[in-house]
C-alpha cells in the first residue's frame, strides 16, 4: 500500500508523507528514494513547450478512429430512472416536494387567490405564481442536471498526434488518454469532461454538458425556499398571534399608502385552529428551508464565480498550486540572483488558460438552447498566450511530484472499516490514504518489488497495520 494523504500544496523532502500519488513502477520508486538520500529536490523537467498557437482557433485534430463529437452511450430510459433511487436525489426531492406542498397549503389558506365575491385578487395571485414559477424551474433544471448528464471523453480515446500524447494524463482505467480538462470520476466509472465535482444530490457528475443546468437549479431552490422560508415565518407568527396581529395595527397598515403591498402581510387568522403536528411540521419546513438558503446559496456563489473565471474546482486547486510552486521558485532564484549581483523580474501567478474574460466565459456555458454548450468537451478555446496543453503539463509536473514524494507500506495485517471504523480502528490521524499495488518477491534475492496496475483502488487504511518499506528488503 502507497500513503498518498496530500496534505500540503508542497511537498516536503521526498521522504516525507505529504503529497500522494499512486505507485510507479519499481524501477522509478527506486530512483525516487535514491534521490531522496541525496536530498535532491529539484521540480521535475517537463517536456519541450509546443509551439504557442497565435489564434485560439487552431485546434488539434483527433484520431481518425475516434470522432470528436463521439459521446458515450445514450443510458436507456430505465437506467435514467434508477439514477432517482438515490438516497441524495430521494432527500433533495424530499425537501422540494415537502416545502413547495407546505406553502401552496398554507398560502392559498390565508390568501386565497378569489375574493369572497368570485373576483381575483391579482396580487395574490402574482404571489403565488412567482412561487409556483421557481418551484417548477427547480424541478426541471434539477431532472435534468441528472439525466443530460455531464459528457464523457469517448474511451479509448487517443489523439492524432503522437506528439500530443506525451503532455495528456493516460486513464487505466478507460484505457485511453485523459482530454484536457477531463478527469476521472471513480463513483460513474468514466472520464468526465470538464469535471467540476460528483454531486450525491443529483447522483451524477457536473461538468460540460450539465454544468447550466446544475447553476440554475441552485439558483431557483435557493430561490423558492427563500420565499418559503419568509411567507411560513409570517404564517407562523400571524398563527400564534402576536401584538403585531391586533385590531388597531391592521388598520393603520390599510389606511397606510403602502396598504396593497402590505395587504399579503396583514390578515386576521382565520376562526380554525393548527393541530399540534402541523404547526410543528411547518416550523420545520421553515428549518428546512433555512438550511436550503445557507447551503444551496453559498454553493451558488462558489458555482458562479468559477464559472465566470472558466474554471473548475479542481483546476483552481491545480492553479493554486502551481502559482506556489513558481512563488517559491522565484524566491529561490531571487537569492541565487543577489549573490551574484542580478535580478530578474518572474511571473508568480499561473494564469488560467481558458479565462477569456467573465462574459465570455458565461457565454460558453449559458448561450446555448440544447444540451451542448460551446465547444465539444475535447478541445477548448484558450487565450493566445497559451495552447491546448498549458494546463495539462502543469498537472502532470505536479503528479510527478506526488510520486517522488509518496512512500510505500507493507500491510501486514487485515483490517475492515464497514463498522464503527473510528472505533475499530482508531481516530484519522492513525489513518493514511493510499492506492493498493501489487508486491512481488523474488524467490532468489527475496526482495520486494512493486509491479504496475490498474491503480483505481484507492481509500484510506489504519496506520497501526501497515509498516513502511524504507529499504528494497523491507
Amino acid at each position: 500500500m502507497r500513503d498518498n494523504s496530500d496534505k500540503g500544496n508542497v511537498p516536503r523532502n521526498r521522504t516525507g508523507k505529504r503529497t500522494s500519488k499512486s505507485l510507479s513502477t519499481s524501477s522509478e520508486h527506486r530512483t525516487t528514494k535514491q534521490d531522496a538520500q541525496n536530498g535532491h529536490s529539484t521540480p521535475p523537467t517537463l517536456p519541450p513547450t509546443l509551439p504557442r498557437k497565435k489564434t485560439a482557433s487552431a485546434q488539434p485534430q483527433l484520431s481518425s478512429s475516434v470522432s470528436t463529437t463521439a459521446k458515450h452511450p445514450t443510458p436507456s430510459p430505465l437506467r435514467r430512472a434508477l439514477r432517482l433511487l438515490y438516497w441524495g436525489t430521494l432527500l433533495a426531492q424530499f425537501l422540494i416536494t415537502g416545502i413547495s406542498v407546505t406553502f401552496l397549503y398554507c398560502d392559498t389558506y390565508f390568501w386565497p387567490v378569489t375574493t369572497i365575491r368570485g373576483a381575483i385578487d391579482w396580487l395574490a395571485f402574482l404571489h403565488l405564481f412567482v412561487f409556483c414559477a421557481s418551484s417548477a424551474l427547480t424541478q426541471y433544471n434539477f431532472l435534468m442536471a441528472i439525466f443530460v448528464g455531464p459528457g464523457y471523453v469517448p474511451e479509448n480515446w487517443v489523439p492524432e498526434e503522437e506528439e500530443h500524447r506525451g503532455y495528456l494524463q493516460y486513464c487505466l482505467i478507460c484505457e485511453g488518454y485523459k482530454a484536457p480538462r477531463a478527469h476521472h470520476c471513480r463513483t460513474c466509472k468514466r472520464c468526465v469532461q470538464k469535471m467540476e465535482h460528483h454531486c450525491p444530490w443529483i447522483n451524477n457528475c457536473v461538468g460540460h454538458r450539465n454544468h447550466a443546468y446544475f447553476l440554475r437549479f441552485l439558483f431557483f431552490a435557493t430561490c423558492g425556499c427563500l420565499h418559503a422560508m419568509v411567507v411560513l415565518l409570517i404564517v407562523v407568527l400571524k398563527v400564534l398571534n402576536f401584538v403585531f396581529t391586533d385590531y388597531h395595527y391592521n388598520r393603520r397598515v390599510a389606511q397606510s399608502k403602502m396598504s396593497n403591498w402590505m395587504r399579503l402581510f396583514n390578515f386576521q387568522p382565520p376562526p380554525v385552529f393548527f393541530t399540534l403536528p402541523g404547526l410543528l411540521w411547518i416550523v420545520m419546513t421553515i428549518g428546512f428551508a433555512l438550511g436550503v438558503v445557507l447551503a444551496v446559496g453559498a454553493l451558488f456563489v462558489i458555482q458562479l464565480r468559477i464559472i465566470l473565471k472558466n474554471e473548475t474546482s479542481i483546476e483552481s486547486w491545480i492553479l493554486n498550486k502551481a502559482s506556489y510552486y513558481m512563488r517559491e521558485e522565484a524566491k529561490t532564484a531571487e537569492t541565487e540572483e543577489e549573490e551574484h549581483g542580478k535580478k530578474t523580474e518572474r511571473k508568480i501567478r499561473f494564469e488560467n488558460p481558458y479565462h477569456l474574460g467573465w462574459w465570455q466565459n458565461a457565454k460558453q456555458v449559458f448561450l446555448n438552447s440544447t444540451h451542448n454548450p460551446v465547444g465539444n468537451g475535447i478541445w477548448w478555446t484558450v487565450r493566445p498566450d497559451c495552447d491546448q496543453f498549458t494546463l495539462t503539463k502543469e498537472q502532470l509536473r505536479q503528479k510527478q511530484f506526488k510520486q517522488e514524494a509518496s512512500v510505500d507500506f507493507l500491510i501486514h495485517q487485515n483490517y475492515s472499516g464497514r463498522i464503527f471504523p473510528l472505533f475499530s480502528q482508531g481516530c484519522r490521524k492513525h489513518w493514511l490514504y493510499g492506492s493498493r499495488v501489487k508486491v512481488v518477491r523474488d524467490d532468489d534475492d527475496d526482495a520486494a518489488t512493486s509491479s504496475p496496475e490498474r491503480r483505481d483502488e484507492k481509500g484510506w487504511f489504519p496506520r497501526r497495520v501497515a509498516r513502511r518499506m524504507d529499504s528494497k528488503t523491507d
